[in-house]
């Protein structure tokens, strides 16, 4: 069965030779390695490849790729004199990608965050391109009610568009300066549940609140199975029939938000599914970042149904897709 993937990601060409030429993080070093604001990952030809990523596409059953440039990278949140030029070269490239085969690609928007003004044009004009589907956003500013102002002007914007594609990915704030690995040991795993506990955050004020009420028309997609919220929230639903406080009693809004499974395991799928809903999920692999074959492996061990692993595959894709009105051809 084909897969479309709604968390992938690519450094086109022009964005790689920029990140080349950069002198400190984040910035791609001879010997093949990307060096973010806190880590470090492998990079190969697949991620600013066409040929290379169509190959790898087609020999793990997916048709198509929703592009954008991960929030991690830390790139949209540069002082805009950086962010500025590496962003429109994201932009152009994503683009260009979608042009040549727009039976396989379409691209989300990356933004000059630290330049509101200027963000708000590019993604007007990003817009313009019908296979560009909306706009990638940090998480972080999401974490509460008041950070997430900041972002609101971009739904706006969405809104009054038509409709459009929100993906909220992990990533800081504009101006949050990167801070070093504060772990004191073991960070490959407390770096993912620090990652993780951030999303959740996210999902709790988009599905605990009334902050999409003003925006009917944006579809929104949160990263990585809404990080560890599927584990802890019959514990919330627990706490409000038990403790309520005055303004407590808040319904979960499922349905304004879908999530992605990447890079997560059976396990964690199966939750999501019987939490969130099977209506709620979306395929997503962070493809090339993480190994597609993995994610196939996973939803077919999540020991969820033939109707249900539709739905997360393509089904539930095909129809946020079409809900953003900017259909190509």
């Amino acid at each position: 069965m084909t897969a479309i993937d709604m968390h992938a990601h690519i450094i086109p060409p022009p964005l790689r030779d920029a990140l080349r030429a950069r002198a400190e993080r984040p910035h791609l070093l001879p010997d093949g390695r990307f060096l973010m604001p806190v880590g470090v990952i492998p990079v190969h030809d697949a991620f600013w490849s066409m040929q290379d990523r169509l190959a790898l596409m087609d020999a793990q059953q997916v048709a198509m790729q929703v592009l954008s440039l991960p929030c991690l990278f830390g790139i949209d949140t540069l002082p805009p004199e950086d962010a500025l030029p590496l962003t429109a070269a994201f932009n152009e490239g994503a683009a260009e990608f979608s042009a040549a085969r727009p039976d396989r690609f379409r691209w989300l928007a990356s933004l000059p965050l630290a330049a509101p003004q200027e963000a708000l044009a590019r993604l007007a004009r990003a817009m313009d391109d019908p296979a560009c589907l909306g706009v990638i956003l940090p998480g972080d500013p999401f974490a509460s009610l008041a950070g997430a102002q900041a972002m609101l002007p971009y739904l706006a914007l969405i809104e009054q568009r038509g409709g459009g594609l929100v993906f909220i990915h992990p990533g800081r704030s504009p101006g949050a300066s990167p801070r070093p690995d504060p772990y004191p040991d073991l960070a490959f795993a407390r770096r993912q549940l620090d990652i993780q506990t951030s999303v959740a955050e996210t999902a709790i004020t988009l599905l605990y609140s009334d902050l999409l009420a003003p925006f009917p028309r944006v579809q929104v997609h949160l990263a990585n199975l809404a990080g560890t919220l599927p584990m802890v929230m019959e514990r919330i639903d627990n706490t409000l029939a038990n403790r309520p406080e005055p303004g407590d009693a808040v319904p979960a809004r499922l349905g304004r938000v879908l999530t992605d499974v990447a890079s997560l395991g059976p396990a964690a799928i199966a939750l999501a599914a019987r939490v969130l809903g099977p209506e709620s999920l979306l395929f997503g692999t962070d493809c090339p970042i993480y190994d597609t074959e993995a994610t196939n492996h996973a939803i077919a061990n999540a020991g969820i149904g033939p109707r249900e692993v539709a739905m997360l595959r393509t089904e539930n894709a095909a129809r946020l897709i079409a809900a953003t009105r900017r259909a190509v051809g």
